[in-house]
């Protein structure tokens, strides 16, 4: 296979690219710990325990297993091997986990600052772009719930997949591109979404390494004809088809079908508000629990006049941009659009929540969104020092309300947080040891703070904070058209076979109202 090596790309080089490739990585990281403070140190909610419930017997010699703990819904053991470790050395302690996903998350802004700037977009833009991505409101779902880590894995490794192959564009390098497949798998081993960089690798080979536009002429390219170019392109992309086929393939032995979630298996009629709505949210991320219709409205205009000028100079100032500024429009439109697509019925059906409810299908198309913004406005427009710098200062105005917007966001999953604190210590303190295959109903416990179903995680909390699989948990609702799940919920009066807990809603504990009757 031959790989073809391209000029440097256009623009000035750093005297010490490595030594300030260091240096944003360490404000990124910094910003991101900041910007998630709040929350590091918060215990582990809801599904947080059902995963860990699937791996904590599991011994370091069986992790194949990982392939299949979520059978017959999906398979994705990336995430879950991270999950096993941090149970492994950290317990149900709750700070390694949250860094873990700050971590994932701070990768995959690193990564995006290094293929803008590998790719001769200036530094202060990469920069600017990877710094509000790190901010960014929407993505707590994601990054602060420790179960979103499916998203942050998967969108971390498809970066990484994207930097490794234009290594192997730029400099001819077979490390980089053998690198490049294991990237590829894991990415689809974290999530199936992923398959997406089907789409990507083949749009960016082409663009970056066959059809450069403005590119200066490699090894006689000039006299290549377009079916050759195809050609060799196809050659270099081909193994990842292969890949990625295999693993589906695997996926559905596995699984014995195509698996997967109620939200991604539902088709139905689309709605024209949906994506608008789901527009409009990304532009002014802001939780409505805590924030005003008047503050979400007024940030959906700020941004949204920002995004108007962005799309009036891509369209009027085509041609004045550089061929690196064209390519990076381009391939960031293609990975917006591939990243919806693979969240049909939630963008085109449901829309994104006022609440954010599931927004964390929103994460990967987020960062093509915040990139396409900063390109546009700094690539784009007028190569003046006034121009760069209205802009500059315009897109540096947003980071401290980004940053206020996702230390608002994250009060909603403190509160979840605390109230999953409260069950994990009240409940082992005031039933200590109870007896093999007891039963235990929860009444008045929140089912949702507008984050999470919360609910839904308690059998899986039970067994964990407990280590054992016999106790059964029922949630009491006297809504009879209300369940959170069929098999876990109970309506009417609460049987006598089991301890019944109530959440007090005004101190935030969980109280013993008694045990099981004696037959």
């Amino acid at each position: 296979m031959s790989i073809n090596r391209l000029p440097p790309p256009e623009g000035k080089t750093a005297s010490n690219p490595y030594l300030l490739g260091l240096l944003v990585f360490v404000i990124l990281s910094l910003t991101a710990i900041c910007g998630y403070w709040s929350i590091l140190n918060n215990t582990l909610l809801g599904d947080d325990f059902s995963e860990l419930n699937r791996l904590y017997q599991l011994p370091a010699s069986e992790l194949w297993r990982l392939f299949e703990v979520c059978v017959p819904t999906f398979v994705r053991p990336v995430p879950f091997f991270l999950y096993w470790f941090h149970y492994r050395f950290f317990g149900l302690e709750g700070l390694p986990s949250h860094l873990i996903n700050v971590g994932l998350h701070t990768g995959s802004a690193f990564f995006l600052y290094w293929f803008l700037a590998r790719n001769s977009i200036s530094r202060l833009v990469s920069f600017m772009a990877a710094l509000l991505f790190v901010l960014s409101p929407l993505a707590p779902e994601a990054v602060t719930w420790s179960d979103g880590r499916f998203d942050t894995s998967v969108l971390f490794f498809i970066m990484l997949t994207l930097c490794l192959y234009t290594l192997t564009i730029q400099k001819n390098s077979r490390l980089a591109y053998a690198a490049a497949l294991l990237a590829a798998a894991a990415a689809f081993l974290s999530k199936e979404s992923a398959i997406i960089l089907l789409i990507l690798i083949p749009a960016l080979d082409l663009m970056f390494a066959e059809f450069p536009p403005g590119g200066k002429s490699v090894e006689n390219e000039e006299t290549t004809s377009i079916k050759k170019r195809v050609i060799r392109s196809f050659i270099r992309v081909s193994p990842f088809f292969v890949l990625i086929g295999f693993l589906f393939v695997l996926r559905l032995f596995i699984l014995g079908g195509m698996g997967g979630y109620k939200e991604v298996q539902r088709f139905g009629f689309p709605r024209l508000g949906a994506p608008v709505h789901t527009i409009i949210a990304m532009m002014a991320p802001l939780d409505r629990i805590l924030t005003s219709r008047g503050t979400v409205l007024m940030m959906a205009v700020i941004v949204g006049f920002f995004y108007l000028i962005a799309l009036v100079l891509v369209v009027t100032r085509w041609k004045q941009a550089s061929g690196q500024a064209r390519r990076i429009i381009l391939l960031m439109i293609i990975l917006f659009i591939s990243a919806i697509m693979t969240t049909y019925s939630s963008f085109f059906i449901d829309g994104m929540g006022y609440y954010f409810v599931n927004s964390r299908f929103f994460y990967v198309p987020n960062l093509a969104f915040i990139t396409l913004l900063v390109v546009a406005l700094h690539e784009f427009g007028w190569q003046t020092r006034n121009w760069r710098t209205i802009v500059t200062v315009a897109l540096a105005l947003l980071v401290p309300v980004y940053f206020w917007g996702l230390n608002n966001n994250n009060r909603i999953w403190e509160h979840a947080a605390a109230i999953s604190y409260n069950i994990t210590t009240d409940v082992p303190r005031q039933v200590p040891d109870p007896p093999r295959d007891a039963i235990f109903y929860f009444q008045n416990a929140p089912d949702s703070q507008g984050a999470h179903w919360f609910a839904n995680g308690l059998p899986g909390t039970i067994n964990m904070i407990y280590t054992r699989q016999d106790i059964k948990t029922y949630y009491l609702n006297p809504d009879p058209m209300f369940r959170i799940s069929a098999r876990i919920t109970v309506h009417g009066d609460p049987p006598t076979d089991g301890y019944l807990f109530s959440y007090d809603r005004e101190t935030g504990h969980m109280i013993l109202v008694r045990e099981p009757a004696i037959p």
